[in-house]
């Protein structure tokens, strides 16, 4: 089993050249400075009730397994070119603000020409799942498999793996419009 978590947990640990590692203080407790000031906005006015998944929110377990393949970087904040070549996307890992209450968002955040409030698009809602195990993390774009079909997805763009350490993981890409999604492990 460990094995199984630390294969799963290594989809997560390659950054791409010159994208956001952040290895200092900030970075460990997701700290708000690293990011755009409309994301912040966007935050506090479409997501009020909910917060950036944080190192803190991990269980002693998966804090470790994070660390050795991720270093201090925040388990709620992937920074990549997910929508177009030329554009950082800002995801986030949203959980709710109120201890003990379920639910995770994972909201993208794409820049705007005109430098207005970024545009919204929310990749995955669940209300009352359970975070606790939830990060996500760039990947390069490439050819990956999914577990449930044969046809390998080909990424020309980065993809956003959401994994749930030690259950599995879902990638999800841009194509047509819209974000996909496939299983890439179990």
């Amino acid at each position: 089993m460990i094995l199984l978590a630390l294969v799963l947990v290594v989809g997560c640990a390659t950054s791409p050249p010159g994208a956001a590692t952040g290895h200092d203080a900030d970075s460990v407790n997701c700290g708000h400075g690293r990011l755009p000031i409309g994301v912040l906005q966007s935050l506090r006015t479409q997501f009020a009730g909910w917060r950036i998944k944080t190192f803190d929110d991990l269980e002693p377990y998966h804090r470790q397994l994070w660390t050795e393949t991720r270093g201090n970087e925040c388990p709620g904040i992937a920074v990549g070119r997910f929508l177009m070549d030329s554009v950082d996307v800002v995801c986030l890992l949203l959980v709710r603000d109120q201890p003990g209450k379920r639910g995770y968002k994972i909201v993208a955040f794409s820049p705007r020409r005109d430098k207005s409030r970024p545009r919204v698009l929310v990749v995955e809602d669940e209300p009352s799942g359970n975070a606790a195990g939830v990060v996500l993390c760039r990947v390069a774009p490439g050819i990956l498999s999914g577990v449930e079909t044969t046809q390998p997805v080909r990424l020309v763009l980065d993809g956003l793996q959401v994994e749930e350490l030690e259950v599995g993981s879902t990638l999800y890409y841009w194509k047509d419009g819209r974000f996909r999604h496939i299983r890439i492990s179990e």
